[in-house]
């Protein structure tokens, strides 16, 4: 196999059983070699190899053992790790956050790929109504691909540095395979996939802009019929719980008009601002498209009868301020209100909304979640031209009557030599199987809240005086408010001693500076 560097082969290697193809759904796709010499090979980072027409290249030194012949271990990987060497970056900031939709978040990551390579482009992306708010906290443009990717429900894919996102990656195949001889499968083991089985499902959604006392004080959306039950009498009562943070009461609005840096109009708002009940810290305009989105901005003033919502600013910890000249509100941009009581058809809606997908996550999680290994037959993978179909994210239908197995079941992973490509392992299951640098990942990402709560924990001091600030600046809402940490009314400012607060604040002064 040769090996080049620019346009040039640089070395070559011998291809033997030791050197092995594999390829995951969303995750490794590589080509490892185990390559004894008798002289040394000049290999080096950035040097690639071709199998199938496609680039591999080499991310990391080789290693190497010398005795009486040259021994290298190489890794060659393809296009997916590239996006492991460029960390996110937007407006000069490797920490921030950004709201947008999947063809949003594949454009930052094909903008910041291009700062290395100017190859990189974006296919073909599904469309979204609603964008996600993603918190990037020096993210490489990989780990990001792969948030998308879980947050949307999308899989992935790339091709000629060309990054394609899609509900599904592969097909469904015809081919069918059963253990024994001449019917595909010369093995099959089974393995329990750690997916989060239960029968019997809490749903929650998220906590903001409800009532404190909502549901005696439980914090967060829910429904009625919660808890979902599935399966109990086949295999037992088995408690777990769901939530949808994204879910809570909350309306999508979109600008119609723009007076200046502060204010906005839209005349669709179906109910007066200045009646709800400010919680959360004070009342927010966060906008979810345009150059403004992701900000959440202090609502400073509601005119009900002209409908003009005007709001001030926020300062990140860098300095920067916004709005401003460059990044404003624009006609046409989607926002939403927070830190307000919705009204209760907002609630009921949101409600519903954490029944439905707590009903759909529960059927999909009321069963133990199994991967199957295979080992295939080469003679029957040759016989009837089969190697094309045994790609990640294809299925094949699987049946083994001993197992009780009959069933249509995707492709998650496939490995085989170089040298005999019909000679091919396969793990199938229904569930993603995560190597360990993605699983890394994902349980990163996981565990963001946890930091998150930790955090606000610290800076709780922080916290209370910006319920305070953000509440003096809200002129329209003159009425004893009740927050999280503080409580105001008239002439008195008290700490919630629950979350560690102390009383405040008495007197007759206006200023709460």
């Amino acid at each position: 196999m040769n090996l080049y560097r620019g346009a040039n082969v640089v070395g070559s290697f011998p291809v033997d059983e030791n050197t092995v193809f594999f390829s995951e759904l969303m995750g490794a796709d590589k080509i490892t070699a185990e390559v004894v010499l008798d002289k040394p090979l000049d290999i080096q980072i950035g040097d690639y190899i071709f199998h199938l027409g496609v680039k591999y290249y080499v991310n990391d030194p080789a290693e190497l053992e010398r005795n009486a012949s040259y021994t290298y271990n190489i890794t060659f990987y393809g296009e997916s790790y590239l996006l492991y060497n460029k960390i996110v970056r937007h407006l000069g900031r490797a920490t921030f956050s950004y709201t947008g939709r999947p063809l949003d978040l594949c454009l930052l990551i094909r903008d910041n790929m291009r700062q290395i390579d100017p190859a990189w482009k974006v296919g073909e992306v599904p469309e979204f109504d609603e964008p996600f708010t993603f918190s990037i906290d020096e993210m490489s443009c990989r780990t990001l691909l792969t948030t998308v990717a879980e947050e949307f429900g999308l899989e992935y894919s790339i091709t000629d540095k060309t990054i394609s996102m899609t509900p599904r990656v592969g097909v469904d195949t015809d081919v069918t395979l059963e253990y024994g001889r001449a019917k595909g499968l010369y093995a099959l083991r089974r393995r329990r996939v750690d997916s989060g089985f239960g029968t019997v499902w809490y749903g929650y959604g998220g906590a903001k802009n409800i009532p404190l006392s909502y549901r005696d004080g439980l914090g967060k959306i829910t429904f009625d019929e919660s808890p979902v039950q599935v399966n109990v009498a086949k295999y037992g009562y088995i408690e777990a719980t769901v939530t949808f943070e994204e879910v809570f009461p909350n309306r999508t609005g979109t600008v119609e008009a723009v007076d200046g840096l502060f204010s906005v109009t839209d005349s669709t708002l179906d109910f007066d601002l200045n009646d709800q009940f400010i919680t959360d810290g004070g009342a927010k305009i966060v906008f979810k498209s345009g150059a403004l989105a992701g900000q959440e901005l202090p609502i400073t003033q509601y005119d009900h009868s002209t409908k003009v919502i005007s709001f001030g600013t926020v300062e990140e910890d860098s300095g920067y301020v916004a709005p401003n000249e460059t990044f404003k509100a624009a006609v046409g941009d989607k926002y939403t209100l927070v830190g307000i009581e919705m009204p209760q058809s907002y609630i009921d809606a949101a409600e519903l909304e954490v029944k439905i997908r707590t009903i759909a996550h529960a059927e999909a999680n009321a069963t133990p979640k199994y991967a199957y290994e295979g080992d295939l037959d080469e003679k029957y993978v040759r016989q009837f031209g089969l190697r094309s179909a045994f790609r990640a994210g294809n299925s094949v239908i699987v049946q083994d009557s001993s197992l009780g197995i009959e069933e249509r079941i995707r492709i998650q992973s496939i490995e085989y030599p170089i040298v005999n490509p019909d000679a091919i392992s396969i793990v199938i299951s229904e569930s993603r199987q995560y190597t360990k640098v993605e699983k890394i990942a994902k349980d990163t990402k996981k565990n963001l809240r946890e930091v998150k709560t930790t955090k606000s924990a610290a800076t709780y001091a922080k916290l209370a005086a910006d319920e305070i600030r953000n509440y003096a600046v809200v002129q329209q809402f003159k009425k004893t408010f009740v927050g999280d940490r503080a409580i105001m009314t008239g002439v008195f400012v008290a700490g919630n001693p629950d979350l560690g607060g102390v009383a405040g604040i008495s007197g007759l002064e206006n200023d709460l500076e």
